[in-house]
C-alpha cells in the first residue's frame, strides 16, 4: 500500500481517502494503527487535522502505511 500524508494547522480530523478514518478502517486494530503516531503525541493531536490518500493493498497495509507517513 502506499500513502501521502498532510499535516495542517486544524482542529485534530484524521481523514482518510476523505472519510473519517473511523468510518473507513473498519476493525479496531486498524483504527488504532494507522492514529497511533497522533496519539503518542497527544498534546499537539487537537492542533493538526491528518490527511491521507491511500490506494494498493488490504486494510491493514494501508493502516501500516497510513502510520508511517
Amino acid at each position: 500500500a502506499v500513502a501521502r500524508v498532510y499535516l495542517r494547522r486544524g482542529n485534530g480530523k484524521i481523514v482518510v481517502n476523505g472519510k473519517a478514518y473511523n468510518a473507513y478502517f473498519d476493525t479496531e486494530v486498524t483504527r488504532l494503527m494507522a492514529v497511533k503516531p497522533v496519539l503518542l503525541t497527544q498534546p499537539t493531536t487537537a492542533h493538526y487535522d491528518v490527511e491521507a490518500h491511500v490506494e494498493g493493498g488490504g486494510r491493514n497495509g494501508q493502516a501500516g502505511a497510513v502510520q508511517l507517513g
